[in-house]
């Protein structure tokens, strides 16, 4: 929809242990490059050009994005451990599998208080997470888009794979 509020989540699935450097591609690194308090900042602050300045001024204010809320999400960011094996994954096995994961799945199960209606899934950079040659993907008319982390922070970005 145009209107309305849309509320956000960033699902931020990194190994923040691994002790490599996110920012080189040219070799897997299963950590994401930003912090979940720089994710959310580069998402929804009003002090930046990011999705939600974006769609507010262009919408004329009719269409607002907020960060989503619910159990274990902090300032529209929920952190997952990644799985030992994600440098192996395609961004869609990463999806799967965040998706199975108990703080994820308890935000969609019946009763749930969540605000959620769009999930951006972040994860490690190509060539660790195989996202088949693009930068992120989203789906026409769907609630879900995925990111690598260097494309994330970009706006431009957001609104093409957000719709």
């Amino acid at each position: 929809a145009s209107t309305g509020v849309k509320f956000v989540v960033a699902i931020r699935v990194s190994n923040d242990r691994a002790s490599c450097d996110p920012n080189r591609t040219s070799s897997p690194c299963s950590r994401v490059a930003q912090s979940a308090s720089q994710l959310s900042n580069d998402l929804f602050s009003w002090r930046n050009t990011n999705m939600k300045t974006i769609y507010k001024k262009c919408s004329d204010a009719k269409l607002l994005i907020k960060p989503a809320e619910g159990p274990g999400i902090v300032n529209g960011v929920l952190q997952l451990d990644a799985p030992s094996n994600i440098c192996s994954m395609t961004y869609d096995d990463v999806s799967n599998w965040a998706f199975r994961q108990d703080k994820v799945d308890r935000l969609f199960r019946t009763g749930s208080t969540a605000k959620v209606t769009h999930k951006m899934i972040v994860m490690p950079n190509n060539p660790c997470v195989d996202f088949k040659g693009a930068a992120a993907w989203g789906q026409v008319n769907r609630s879900i888009s995925w990111y690598q982390s260097k494309s994330v922070s970009f706006p431009a970005v957001h609104v093409h794979e957000f719709g």
